[in-house]
């Protein structure tokens, strides 16, 4: 369980992150336990939370960067969602 918390945290790369979550999630439903790792390892929901809120964030950069682009000339949404998807990861 530790090497998934420090693989969560923002030290981790986004695809460490993803597959962090998914080994919880798949933890999680292997065993039934929902609440056990959060009462023995207190520091997993700040993990989670931060996580989500920096993936929403993200979601909303995303979104601002379309609409911009739409507004601006349609012909460089390929140019903008590439640049996003360098500096997303």
């Amino acid at each position: 369980m530790p090497l998934i918390i420090n693989n969560m945290n923002e030290g981790g790369t986004p695809k460490k992150q993803e597959m962090a979550v998914r080994t919880l999630g798949q933890l999680v439903n292997a065993t039934g336990q929902v609440v056990y790792p959060y009462m023995k390892y207190p520091e997993l929901l700040s993990s989670a939370l931060t996580l989500l809120k920096v993936s929403r964030l993200l979601l909303l950069l995303l979104l601002l960067l379309l609409l911009l682009s739409l507004l601006v000339d349609c012909t460089n949404i390929t140019l903008l969602l590439a640049i996003l998807s360098i500096i997303v990861g």
